[in-house]
């Protein structure tokens, strides 16, 4: 069985800068978990000690589970189109724009989720994602299912809080999409 989820982190006044998945199968995440040796991780919520204790374990060198993390500025990015003088759609709702945002982003993420889940005879969309409140809007976006958060959910708030802070995550990969997703935007929602 596969666990997947799903996180977002950035500074107050730029949340959703990054948006970090993690994909595993339940053995794998949950010793991990039990190698960090945390009940919960939240990582906002864990004092310095405990946070350095889940940056100094946290590893995807396992066959069985992977973590990606992507730059994005979402937020930014969205206002930006909104606010811009050549919209197409000058009474497009924001909503219409962040759906526009979130449809890039699961474009451009399927392809590396597919690597993984296929060989394991799991299609992407077949994933039910762990989420917090921060991620259900770009999951319902993605027509895709979620749950409450948990495990799997815990991973994706460590790497996107490690990934944000700059900390080394053994085999964590990072993308930075800030430009590419603002220019798909920018072709489809701006005159030129």
């Amino acid at each position: 069985m596969l666990l997947a989820g799903a996180d977002v982190s950035g500074d107050d006044g730029n949340q959703h800068k990054i948006i970090s998945i993690v994909v595993g199968t339940r053995d794998s995440l949950y010793s991990l978990h039990k190698n960090i040796g945390l009940k919960k991780i939240h990582m906002q919520k864990l004092d310095n000690k405990k946070r350095a204790q889940v940056i100094d374990r946290i590893t995807f060198d396992h066959i069985d589970r992977i973590a990606l993390s992507f730059l994005v500025n979402k937020i930014n990015v969205v206002h930006e189109i909104h606010d811009h003088k050549k919209r197409k759609n000058k009474y497009a709702d924001i909503n219409t724009i962040f759906r526009e945002f979130d449809l890039i982003m699961l474009r451009k993420v399927k392809p590396f989720i597919e690597n993984f889940t296929v060989p394991r005879r799991i299609r992407p969309e077949e994933l039910v994602y762990q989420v917090d409140d921060d991620m259900k809007h770009t999951i319902r976006n993605w027509g895709i299912k979620w749950e409450q958060e948990d495990i799997a959910h815990e991973f994706a708030d460590a790497v996107a809080y490690c990934h944000n802070k700059n900390y080394t995550v053994p085999k964590l990969q990072l993308f930075d999409w800030r430009l590419d997703i603002s220019s798909e935007l920018k072709k489809k929602l701006l005159h030129r």
